[in-house]
Protein backbone atom coordinates (compact mmCIF):
# COMPACT_ATOMS: atom_id res chain seq x y z
CA UNK A 1 0.00 0.00 0.00
CA UNK A 2 1.51 3.61 -1.21
CA UNK A 3 -0.34 5.56 1.31
CA UNK A 4 -1.68 4.52 5.05
CA UNK A 5 -5.13 4.11 4.54
CA UNK A 6 -5.37 7.12 7.50
CA UNK A 7 -2.72 9.33 9.16
CA UNK A 8 -2.63 9.91 12.72
CA UNK A 9 -0.74 13.01 12.09
CA UNK A 10 -4.37 15.02 10.94
CA UNK A 11 -5.92 14.40 15.00
CA UNK A 12 -8.29 14.91 16.06
CA UNK A 13 -9.83 15.83 13.34
CA UNK A 14 -9.41 12.28 12.11
CA UNK A 15 -11.64 10.79 14.61
CA UNK A 16 -14.92 13.10 13.15
CA UNK A 17 -14.94 11.25 9.78
CA UNK A 18 -18.09 11.34 8.10
CA UNK A 19 -18.91 7.31 7.60
CA UNK A 20 -19.43 6.30 4.41
CA UNK A 21 -23.22 5.59 4.22
CA UNK A 22 -24.36 2.58 1.98
CA UNK A 23 -27.04 4.59 0.09
CA UNK A 24 -23.64 6.60 -1.35
CA UNK A 25 -21.73 3.90 -2.96
CA UNK A 26 -21.73 3.62 -7.14
CA UNK A 27 -25.74 2.80 -8.66
CA UNK A 28 -27.85 5.00 -6.52
CA UNK A 29 -30.22 7.11 -8.82
CA UNK A 30 -28.96 11.09 -9.43
CA UNK A 31 -31.45 14.08 -10.31
CA UNK A 32 -34.19 12.72 -12.79
CA UNK A 33 -33.53 14.99 -16.54
CA UNK A 34 -36.01 16.39 -18.41
CA UNK A 35 -37.99 14.96 -21.05
CA UNK A 36 -36.23 17.29 -23.33
CA UNK A 37 -32.76 16.78 -22.26
CA UNK A 38 -31.94 19.81 -20.82
CA UNK A 39 -30.73 20.06 -16.67
CA UNK A 40 -33.98 20.49 -14.38
CA UNK A 41 -33.98 23.71 -12.55
CA UNK A 42 -34.39 23.09 -9.06
CA UNK A 43 -36.46 26.87 -8.65
CA UNK A 44 -38.92 25.90 -11.84
CA UNK A 45 -42.26 25.58 -10.38
CA UNK A 46 -42.08 21.78 -11.20
CA UNK A 47 -39.58 21.43 -8.49
CA UNK A 48 -41.54 23.41 -5.72
CA UNK A 49 -44.77 21.66 -6.14
CA UNK A 50 -48.18 22.16 -8.22
CA UNK A 51 -48.16 24.62 -10.79
CA UNK A 52 -50.96 27.08 -10.16
CA UNK A 53 -52.54 28.91 -12.73
CA UNK A 54 -55.14 28.35 -15.47
CA UNK A 55 -55.99 24.56 -16.41
CA UNK A 56 -55.27 21.37 -14.59
CA UNK A 57 -52.79 21.09 -12.34
CA UNK A 58 -49.63 18.67 -12.55
CA UNK A 59 -47.68 17.45 -9.60
CA UNK A 60 -44.87 15.10 -9.72
CA UNK A 61 -45.39 11.81 -9.64
CA UNK A 62 -44.37 9.75 -5.98
CA UNK A 63 -41.43 6.96 -6.09
CA UNK A 64 -42.83 3.88 -5.60
CA UNK A 65 -42.22 2.27 -2.34
CA UNK A 66 -39.20 -0.08 -2.47
CA UNK A 67 -39.43 -3.37 -0.78
CA UNK A 68 -37.93 -3.63 2.12
CA UNK A 69 -35.93 -7.80 2.62
CA UNK A 70 -35.75 -8.75 5.95
CA UNK A 71 -32.07 -9.27 6.96
CA UNK A 72 -31.44 -12.76 7.38
CA UNK A 73 -30.92 -14.83 10.31
CA UNK A 74 -27.04 -15.12 10.22
CA UNK A 75 -24.20 -14.46 12.47
CA UNK A 76 -21.85 -11.37 11.38
CA UNK A 77 -18.85 -10.01 12.83
CA UNK A 78 -16.55 -6.88 11.13
CA UNK A 79 -12.48 -7.53 11.30
CA UNK A 80 -10.07 -5.24 10.72
CA UNK A 81 -8.26 -5.37 7.03
CA UNK A 82 -4.54 -6.57 7.62
CA UNK A 83 -3.32 -3.89 5.39
CA UNK A 84 -5.31 -1.17 7.47
CA UNK A 85 -4.19 -2.65 10.78
CA UNK A 86 -0.58 -3.26 9.83
CA UNK A 87 -0.33 0.72 9.16
CA UNK A 88 -2.41 1.68 11.82
CA UNK A 89 0.45 0.06 14.13
CA UNK A 90 3.34 1.27 12.98
CA UNK A 91 2.21 4.76 12.92
CA UNK A 92 1.31 4.08 16.78
CA UNK A 93 4.81 3.15 17.89
CA UNK A 94 6.19 5.51 15.44
CA UNK A 95 4.67 7.86 18.12
CA UNK A 96 3.94 8.22 21.80
CA UNK A 97 0.29 8.87 21.86
CA UNK A 98 -2.54 7.28 23.46
CA UNK A 99 -5.81 6.91 21.38
CA UNK A 100 -9.04 5.81 22.17
CA UNK A 101 -9.98 2.38 21.28
CA UNK A 102 -13.58 3.07 20.31
CA UNK A 103 -12.82 5.92 18.18
CA UNK A 104 -10.09 3.77 16.31
CA UNK A 105 -12.66 0.74 15.76
CA UNK A 106 -15.44 3.79 14.24
CA UNK A 107 -12.48 4.89 11.60
CA UNK A 108 -12.40 1.42 10.38
CA UNK A 109 -15.92 1.07 10.19
CA UNK A 110 -16.70 4.02 8.68
CA UNK A 111 -14.80 2.75 5.47
CA UNK A 112 -15.28 -0.14 3.92
CA UNK A 113 -11.43 -0.42 2.20
CA UNK A 114 -10.78 -0.72 5.85
CA UNK A 115 -12.49 -3.36 7.16
CA UNK A 116 -13.59 -7.31 6.30
CA UNK A 117 -17.12 -9.14 7.26
CA UNK A 118 -17.26 -12.61 8.71
CA UNK A 119 -20.39 -14.39 7.84
CA UNK A 120 -21.81 -17.67 9.35
CA UNK A 121 -25.15 -19.38 9.04
CA UNK A 122 -26.45 -20.26 12.53
CA UNK A 123 -26.56 -23.70 13.60
CA UNK A 124 -28.67 -26.17 11.82
CA UNK A 125 -28.99 -23.49 9.21
CA UNK A 126 -28.14 -24.43 5.57
CA UNK A 127 -24.99 -23.57 4.06
CA UNK A 128 -24.32 -20.45 2.52
CA UNK A 129 -22.79 -19.86 -0.72
CA UNK A 130 -19.90 -18.14 -1.96
CA UNK A 131 -18.87 -16.91 -5.79
CA UNK A 132 -14.59 -17.38 -5.58
CA UNK A 133 -12.55 -16.25 -2.88
CA UNK A 134 -13.68 -13.06 -1.19
CA UNK A 135 -16.58 -12.91 -3.27
CA UNK A 136 -19.90 -12.00 -2.49
CA UNK A 137 -21.75 -14.58 -0.43
CA UNK A 138 -25.49 -15.16 -1.02
CA UNK A 139 -28.32 -17.55 1.38
CA UNK A 140 -28.67 -19.93 -2.21
CA UNK A 141 -26.69 -20.71 -5.48
CA UNK A 142 -29.10 -19.27 -8.18
CA UNK A 143 -29.25 -15.62 -6.39
CA UNK A 144 -25.43 -16.01 -6.60
CA UNK A 145 -25.35 -16.85 -10.38
CA UNK A 146 -26.77 -14.05 -11.09
CA UNK A 147 -24.31 -11.92 -10.55
CA UNK A 148 -21.16 -14.16 -10.84
CA UNK A 149 -19.74 -13.40 -13.95
CA UNK A 150 -20.17 -9.83 -13.28
CA UNK A 151 -17.56 -10.43 -10.56
CA UNK A 152 -15.48 -12.95 -11.26
CA UNK A 153 -15.30 -12.68 -15.37
CA UNK A 154 -11.59 -10.83 -15.14
CA UNK A 155 -9.91 -14.49 -14.07
CA UNK A 156 -10.56 -16.21 -17.18
CA UNK A 157 -11.57 -13.63 -20.26
CA UNK A 158 -9.63 -10.38 -21.56
CA UNK A 159 -11.71 -7.54 -22.76
CA UNK A 160 -11.08 -5.51 -25.56
CA UNK A 161 -13.23 -2.57 -26.90
CA UNK A 162 -13.22 -1.55 -30.51
CA UNK A 163 -15.16 0.94 -33.10
CA UNK A 164 -17.67 -1.35 -35.59
CA UNK A 165 -18.39 0.79 -38.72
CA UNK A 166 -21.12 3.87 -38.33
CA UNK A 167 -24.68 2.85 -37.64
CA UNK A 168 -27.11 2.40 -40.70
CA UNK A 169 -30.57 3.35 -40.42
CA UNK A 170 -32.61 6.25 -39.91
CA UNK A 171 -34.25 6.30 -36.87
CA UNK A 172 -36.26 8.77 -34.74
CA UNK A 173 -35.98 7.97 -31.37
CA UNK A 174 -34.18 6.41 -28.50
CA UNK A 175 -35.03 4.99 -25.67
CA UNK A 176 -33.54 6.48 -22.22
CA UNK A 177 -33.40 5.69 -18.58
CA UNK A 178 -34.85 8.52 -16.52
CA UNK A 179 -32.72 7.74 -13.56
CA UNK A 180 -29.36 7.31 -14.88
CA UNK A 181 -29.41 8.96 -18.14
CA UNK A 182 -27.97 6.32 -20.26
CA UNK A 183 -29.40 6.19 -23.85
CA UNK A 184 -30.65 2.10 -24.63
CA UNK A 185 -31.15 2.95 -28.03
CA UNK A 186 -34.60 2.67 -30.46
CA UNK A 187 -36.83 -0.13 -29.08
CA UNK A 188 -36.69 -1.63 -32.36
CA UNK A 189 -33.12 -2.22 -32.48
CA UNK A 190 -32.27 -5.92 -31.91
CA UNK A 191 -29.73 -4.39 -29.16
CA UNK A 192 -32.26 -2.55 -27.19
CA UNK A 193 -33.53 -6.11 -25.01
CA UNK A 194 -30.01 -6.89 -24.36
CA UNK A 195 -28.77 -3.31 -23.44
CA UNK A 196 -32.35 -2.83 -21.14
CA UNK A 197 -31.21 -6.23 -19.32
CA UNK A 198 -27.71 -4.99 -18.44
CA UNK A 199 -28.83 -1.86 -17.10
CA UNK A 200 -31.51 -3.12 -14.61
CA UNK A 201 -29.16 -6.20 -13.44
CA UNK A 202 -26.09 -3.81 -12.32
CA UNK A 203 -27.72 -0.22 -11.41
CA UNK A 204 -31.30 -1.34 -9.96
CA UNK A 205 -31.68 -4.82 -9.36
CA UNK A 206 -30.92 -4.68 -5.69
CA UNK A 207 -33.88 -1.61 -5.21
CA UNK A 208 -36.30 -2.43 -7.29
CA UNK A 209 -38.77 -4.55 -8.89
CA UNK A 210 -37.86 -5.21 -13.16
CA UNK A 211 -41.78 -3.92 -13.67
CA UNK A 212 -40.77 -0.92 -11.62
CA UNK A 213 -37.28 -0.31 -13.62
CA UNK A 214 -39.78 -0.30 -16.68
CA UNK A 215 -41.88 2.65 -15.71
CA UNK A 216 -38.66 5.03 -15.53
CA UNK A 217 -37.84 4.00 -19.51
CA UNK A 218 -39.20 7.30 -21.55
CA UNK A 219 -38.57 7.78 -25.56
CA UNK A 220 -37.17 10.60 -26.51
CA UNK A 221 -37.35 12.48 -30.12
CA UNK A 222 -34.14 14.33 -30.02
CA UNK A 223 -32.07 14.14 -33.02
CA UNK A 224 -28.82 14.98 -31.15
CA UNK A 225 -29.64 11.69 -28.45
CA UNK A 226 -30.36 9.76 -31.65
CA UNK A 227 -26.42 10.70 -32.67
CA UNK A 228 -25.33 10.81 -29.44
CA UNK A 229 -26.54 7.01 -29.36
CA UNK A 230 -25.46 5.87 -33.06
CA UNK A 231 -21.96 6.70 -31.96
CA UNK A 232 -21.90 4.84 -28.32
CA UNK A 233 -23.47 1.78 -30.29
CA UNK A 234 -19.81 2.05 -32.73
CA UNK A 235 -18.08 0.90 -29.49
CA UNK A 236 -18.43 -3.03 -29.14
CA UNK A 237 -16.44 -5.31 -26.59
CA UNK A 238 -14.64 -8.55 -27.36
CA UNK A 239 -13.69 -11.13 -24.73
CA UNK A 240 -11.45 -13.96 -25.49
CA UNK A 241 -10.23 -16.61 -23.17
CA UNK A 242 -7.04 -16.39 -21.57
CA UNK A 243 -7.32 -19.96 -19.67
CA UNK A 244 -8.28 -22.56 -22.66
CA UNK A 245 -5.42 -23.80 -24.67
CA UNK A 246 -6.85 -22.31 -27.93
CA UNK A 247 -8.53 -19.34 -26.69
CA UNK A 248 -12.01 -18.43 -27.42
CA UNK A 249 -14.12 -15.40 -28.72
CA UNK A 250 -17.22 -13.61 -27.82
CA UNK A 251 -18.43 -10.68 -29.80
CA UNK A 252 -20.70 -9.88 -26.16
CA UNK A 253 -20.93 -9.57 -22.81
CA UNK A 254 -24.17 -11.81 -22.98
CA UNK A 255 -22.26 -14.76 -25.12
CA UNK A 256 -19.39 -14.77 -22.97
CA UNK A 257 -21.70 -14.73 -19.53
CA UNK A 258 -23.10 -18.11 -21.65
CA UNK A 259 -19.67 -19.45 -21.87
CA UNK A 260 -18.46 -18.31 -18.25
CA UNK A 261 -21.67 -20.18 -17.24
CA UNK A 262 -21.10 -23.78 -18.60
CA UNK A 263 -17.25 -23.66 -17.81
CA UNK A 264 -16.16 -21.76 -15.06
CA UNK A 265 -19.40 -21.52 -12.84
CA UNK A 266 -19.10 -24.62 -11.27
CA UNK A 267 -15.22 -23.93 -9.96
CA UNK A 268 -15.99 -20.48 -8.25
CA UNK A 269 -19.67 -21.80 -6.77
CA UNK A 270 -18.48 -23.39 -2.96
CA UNK A 271 -20.48 -23.68 -0.24
CA UNK A 272 -19.78 -23.64 3.51
CA UNK A 273 -20.95 -22.08 7.27
CA UNK A 274 -18.30 -19.73 7.53
CA UNK A 275 -17.07 -16.49 4.68
CA UNK A 276 -15.23 -13.65 5.31
CA UNK A 277 -15.32 -10.89 2.32
CA UNK A 278 -13.76 -7.74 1.98
CA UNK A 279 -15.91 -4.24 2.91
CA UNK A 280 -16.54 -3.45 -0.12
CA UNK A 281 -17.81 -6.34 -1.46
CA UNK A 282 -20.30 -6.47 1.06
CA UNK A 283 -21.95 -3.45 -0.12
CA UNK A 284 -22.53 -4.78 -3.26
CA UNK A 285 -24.12 -8.59 -2.56
CA UNK A 286 -26.17 -10.00 -4.71
CA UNK A 287 -28.85 -11.26 -1.97
CA UNK A 288 -31.01 -8.42 -0.55
CA UNK A 289 -31.27 -10.25 2.35
CA UNK A 290 -27.72 -10.98 3.20
CA UNK A 291 -27.15 -7.04 2.07
CA UNK A 292 -30.22 -6.34 4.45
CA UNK A 293 -28.15 -7.69 7.73
CA UNK A 294 -24.90 -6.30 6.94
CA UNK A 295 -26.18 -2.68 6.79
CA UNK A 296 -28.15 -3.91 10.09
CA UNK A 297 -25.35 -4.86 12.12
CA UNK A 298 -23.01 -2.02 10.42
CA UNK A 299 -25.25 0.74 11.86
CA UNK A 300 -25.63 -1.14 15.33
CA UNK A 301 -21.49 -1.89 15.25
CA UNK A 302 -20.62 1.66 14.18
CA UNK A 303 -22.64 3.23 17.23
CA UNK A 304 -21.33 1.44 19.82
CA UNK A 305 -18.30 -0.91 18.37
CA UNK A 306 -17.87 -3.17 21.04
CA UNK A 307 -17.35 -6.45 19.25
CA UNK A 308 -14.84 -4.22 16.77
CA UNK A 309 -13.37 -3.09 19.64
CA UNK A 310 -12.33 -6.91 21.41
CA UNK A 311 -10.88 -8.00 17.71
CA UNK A 312 -8.77 -4.28 18.07
CA UNK A 313 -7.31 -5.04 21.14
CA UNK A 314 -6.74 -8.59 21.07
CA UNK A 315 -4.10 -7.65 17.66
CA UNK A 316 -2.82 -4.49 19.14
CA UNK A 317 -1.70 -6.43 22.19
CA UNK A 318 -0.28 -9.39 19.64
CA UNK A 319 1.84 -6.56 18.39
CA UNK A 320 2.92 -5.47 21.38
CA UNK A 321 1.21 -2.13 22.46
CA UNK A 322 -0.32 -1.77 25.34
CA UNK A 323 -4.11 -1.22 26.22
CA UNK A 324 -5.52 0.56 29.24
CA UNK A 325 -8.51 2.07 31.07
CA UNK A 326 -8.46 5.73 31.92
CA UNK A 327 -11.30 7.55 33.45
CA UNK A 328 -14.79 6.02 33.35
CA UNK A 329 -13.91 2.90 32.17
CA UNK A 330 -12.45 4.16 28.39
CA UNK A 331 -9.79 1.81 26.76
CA UNK A 332 -6.69 3.77 25.32
CA UNK A 333 -3.85 2.21 23.13
CA UNK A 334 -0.19 3.48 22.89
CA UNK A 335 3.01 2.17 22.86
CA UNK A 336 3.99 2.96 26.09
CA UNK A 337 2.88 1.21 29.31
CA UNK A 338 1.67 3.95 31.61
CA UNK A 339 3.70 3.91 34.63
CA UNK A 340 2.77 5.87 38.00
CA UNK A 341 6.16 7.55 39.54
CA UNK A 342 6.27 8.54 42.98
CA UNK A 343 7.63 12.12 43.29
CA UNK A 344 10.06 10.88 45.87
CA UNK A 345 13.65 11.24 44.61
CA UNK A 346 13.66 13.11 41.31
CA UNK A 347 14.60 16.29 40.15
CA UNK A 348 13.01 19.50 40.82
CA UNK A 349 11.98 19.73 37.19
CA UNK A 350 10.31 16.26 37.33
CA UNK A 351 8.28 17.17 40.45
CA UNK A 352 6.73 20.17 39.18
CA UNK A 353 5.79 18.72 36.06
CA UNK A 354 3.98 16.48 38.14
CA UNK A 355 2.45 18.58 40.63
CA UNK A 356 1.24 20.75 37.49
CA UNK A 357 -0.71 18.23 35.86
CA UNK A 358 -1.96 16.30 39.08
CA UNK A 359 -3.45 20.03 39.97
CA UNK A 360 -4.93 20.51 36.31
CA UNK A 361 -5.48 17.07 34.25
CA UNK A 362 -5.51 17.04 30.61
CA UNK A 363 -3.72 19.71 30.16
CA UNK A 364 -1.96 20.96 27.18
CA UNK A 365 2.08 21.51 26.72
CA UNK A 366 1.12 25.36 26.78
CA UNK A 367 -0.89 25.48 29.73
CA UNK A 368 1.75 23.16 31.74
CA UNK A 369 4.38 25.83 30.72
CA UNK A 370 2.44 28.29 31.96
CA UNK A 371 1.97 26.51 35.20
CA UNK A 372 5.70 25.82 35.69
CA UNK A 373 7.80 28.84 34.54
CA UNK A 374 5.38 31.67 35.53
CA UNK A 375 7.24 34.40 37.00
CA UNK A 376 10.55 32.38 36.54
CA UNK A 377 13.63 34.41 35.40
CA UNK A 378 15.29 33.34 31.79
CA UNK A 379 12.19 31.50 31.04
CA UNK A 380 13.84 30.24 27.47
CA UNK A 381 16.73 28.56 29.08
CA UNK A 382 13.85 26.46 31.71
CA UNK A 383 11.54 26.31 28.58
CA UNK A 384 14.23 23.57 27.11
CA UNK A 385 14.78 22.26 30.39
CA UNK A 386 10.91 21.59 30.71
CA UNK A 387 10.89 19.98 27.33
CA UNK A 388 13.70 17.18 28.33
CA UNK A 389 12.20 16.37 31.55
CA UNK A 390 8.25 16.02 29.88
CA UNK A 391 9.76 14.19 26.95
CA UNK A 392 10.93 11.71 29.56
CA UNK A 393 8.28 11.43 31.42
CA UNK A 394 6.11 10.65 28.48
CA UNK A 395 8.56 8.10 27.15
CA UNK A 396 8.61 6.56 30.15
CA UNK A 397 5.22 6.54 30.77
CA UNK A 398 4.88 8.29 34.08
CA UNK A 399 3.26 11.18 31.81
CA UNK A 400 0.62 10.02 29.92
CA UNK A 401 0.05 12.15 26.23
CA UNK A 402 -3.59 11.38 24.33
CA UNK A 403 -4.34 11.69 20.89
CA UNK A 404 -5.43 15.59 21.25
CA UNK A 405 -2.45 16.41 23.03
CA UNK A 406 -3.65 16.58 26.38
CA UNK A 407 -1.85 15.31 29.36
CA UNK A 408 -2.13 13.70 32.49
CA UNK A 409 -0.91 10.97 34.83
CA UNK A 410 -1.33 7.49 34.89
CA UNK A 411 -4.48 5.98 37.08
CA UNK A 412 -3.15 4.83 40.53
CA UNK A 413 -3.26 1.17 40.96
CA UNK A 414 -5.91 -0.08 43.50
CA UNK A 415 -4.81 -1.35 46.11
CA UNK A 416 -5.35 -5.50 45.90
CA UNK A 417 -7.73 -7.23 48.39
CA UNK A 418 -5.71 -8.62 51.48
CA UNK A 419 -5.97 -12.08 51.57
CA UNK A 420 -6.72 -14.51 54.36
CA UNK A 421 -3.90 -17.09 55.25
CA UNK A 422 -4.86 -20.72 56.45
CA UNK A 423 -4.62 -20.86 60.21
CA UNK A 424 -3.26 -24.15 61.65
CA UNK A 425 -5.33 -25.85 64.32
CA UNK A 426 -3.79 -27.71 67.52
CA UNK A 427 -3.17 -30.90 65.64
CA UNK A 428 -1.06 -28.93 63.00
CA UNK A 429 -3.59 -28.88 60.09
CA UNK A 430 -4.43 -26.57 57.81
CA UNK A 431 -7.97 -25.08 57.96
CA UNK A 432 -9.75 -22.85 55.54
CA UNK A 433 -10.07 -19.04 56.88
CA UNK A 434 -12.97 -17.62 59.17
CA UNK A 435 -15.48 -16.11 56.93
CA UNK A 436 -17.72 -13.14 57.66
CA UNK A 437 -21.01 -13.71 57.37
CA UNK A 438 -22.93 -11.64 55.23
CA UNK A 439 -25.76 -9.54 56.46
CA UNK A 440 -27.37 -9.10 53.72
CA UNK A 441 -27.70 -13.21 53.31
CA UNK A 442 -29.52 -15.37 54.85
CA UNK A 443 -29.84 -15.73 58.51
CA UNK A 444 -27.48 -19.21 59.40
CA UNK A 445 -28.91 -21.71 61.33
Amino acid sequence: MNEPPFDLKFLPDWLKEEPTSYASHEGEPAARPRRDGRERNKDSPRERGPRQGKGKERRERPPAPQPQEPPADVAMEFLPASECLEALIRQIKAGSRAFPLFGLARVFLEKAERHRVRITAKEGAAPLWQCGEDGPVALDRRSLEKGAFTTRWERYYAKEVFQKEPMKGNYSNVARCRLSGTLLGPTNHHSYQSALRSLYEERFQRRMPFQEFLREIETVSDPKLVEEWKENARSSVRYTTTTEPEPLQFDSAALAEEHFRKTYLEREARSGQTFEIPGPVSRELPDPRIAAAVRQEWEKERKFPVLFSRHLRRRFTDAGLHVFKYHKRVLFASAIRPTRLKAEGVTDGVREILDAIRKKPRCNRSQLAAAVLQGKPDEEKLKAALAGDLRWLIHAGHVVEFHDGTLDLPIEPKPEPAVARPVENARGATAAPPVAADPSGPALP
